[in-house]
């Protein structure tokens, strides 16, 4: 499998996306002036508020941006003194930590549904290794390989997650023609399937153009993808935003960029859930060394350009509320029985009230950081009281899980 990274760049909306939801921006800034990189919050609306949180790392893996919408974590492949590790940027609380956790691949997609990561690598034998990962405890798990004749290769930056129904889907080449593939990740067993798409060649490089800045619509469930469309002469180029049928391999033409000629190779793309944006990010010219930013509307087909005001990498869109709102407190592979055993107010200043229905029994309390790291661990009588202080946590985003008997809850807790 051939890999091919490359940066993503954050984006500044204007004032005509006004009606949408709140954008809001998380991405890595190199800071070269005073050799430091930072963790940059931007919000391209109202304000255009943007907030710096310095990151003790020398640098990132490209194409490894990936945003855990349950938990509003921001996580990348960063790159330290003692090698590689994952970068946490908790996007409530801000703060940044660094873990070792299995590898991920610029081919990486996260179920924003329940934080799991999805990647993809290339074996010795040449053939395809779907990975999970789960980065909250560092487990990794080889889901399957994907075994074909031949050499595969996965797109630059070309996959997208459906999360409703745990679904990647890649756009990648077989024998130089483009496919996509569909990985049913939640199906039991496995299962994948491929379909062929429409093959155009470039024959000035003899290459087929690629399909790629791949993101799905969670709301509208539709896959998004751009490819370049060229001129007679091949020394000119647009960019079509398309709609791909992931049942018949269908591709629909919903915008073409004929006035935004430079993305290039980059294919830098996010997805605002909230809005239904498309965000597309490319060099302002091939000289200049500017970057430039498309806001794809996805209900009107219709975009904005406008400049970045400055450098960012491997950004995400923080799709929490949204992700909140469709999934809660399903998702994951947890148990969830909050109206049995539970507790309130959340969030809370330094206090919960515990919510059981056996008052007989003890209650088993652990509250973990999202990184998996125990912070606290009591055994409660509900005799002695339902409330537990919580003062000596500091204010921050973290999992609470409650155990009576046989029954085993887990929760989003936050602290102011």
């Amino acid at each position: 499998m051939k890999k091919r990274s490359f940066y993503l760049l954050i984006a500044f909306l204007i004032s005509a996306y006004s009606t949408h939801a709140q954008i809001k921006l998380i991405g890595m800034s190199p800071r070269l002036a005073i050799d430091t990189v930072d963790v940059v919050e931007w919000q391209p609306l109202g304000t255009g508020a943007l907030s710096r949180y310095p990151a003790p790392v020398y640098g990132w893996t490209n194409n490894t941006g990936l945003f855990d919408a349950i938990n509003g974590n921001y996580y990348v492949s960063a790159i330290t003194s003692g090698g590689g590790s994952l970068l946490t940027f908790q996007s409530v609380s801000n703060q940044i930590t660094l873990s070792p956790v299995a590898q991920i691949s610029n081919a990486a997609e996260i179920d924003m549904s329940n934080g799991k990561i999805y990647t993809i690598f290339a074996n010795a034998a040449g053939d395809l290794e779907v990975f999970e990962i789960d980065p909250l405890n560092g487990n990794n798990t080889l889901v399957s390989t994907l075994v074909e004749p031949g050499i595969q290769e996965v797109t630059s930056n070309s996959t997208a997650f459906d999360s409703n129904n745990g679904i990647m889907y890649y756009f990648g080449l077989d024998g130089g023609v483009n496919y996509l593939y569909t990985l049913r990740l939640r199906s039991q067993p496995f299962s994948w399937t491929k379909i062929p798409l429409s093959t155009v060649f470039n024959p000035v490089t003899q290459s087929p153009n690629p399909y790629f800045c791949a993101n799905y619509d969670n709301v509208q469930n539709t896959l998004y993808s751009v490819t370049p469309e060229f001129d007679s002469t091949f020394t000119s180029v647009q960019w079509r935003i398309l709609e791909t049928n992931v049942s018949t391999g269908a591709l629909t033409t919903r915008g073409t960029l004929n006035t935004f000629p430079y993305l290039v190779d980059l294919g830098s793309s996010v997805y605002d859930q909230n809005s239904g944006t498309l965000i597309l990010t490319g060099p302002d010219n091939l000289i200049s060394g500017g970057q430039r930013v498309v806001f794809f509307n996805t209900a009107t087909n219709t975009y904005l350009v406008d400049s970045m005001p400055t450098p960012l990498y491997e950004i995400v869109c923080d799709n929490q509320a949204f992700a909140q709102n469709r999934y809660g407190a399903a998702a994951g592979n947890q148990v969830i029985k909050s109206d049995v055993l539970g507790f309130y107010p959340n969030p809370t200043r330094q206090l919960i009230h515990l919510r059981l229905a056996d008052m007989e029994n003890q209650v088993v309390v652990q509250i973990e950081n999202l990184s998996g790291q125990r912070i606290m661990d009591r055994m409660i009588h509900p005799m002695d009281g339902l409330s537990m202080d919580l003062e000596s946590i500091p204010s921050g985003v973290y999992r609470i899980y409650l155990q009576q008997g046989q029954v085993k809850t887990s929760h989003r807790l936050v602290v102011r």
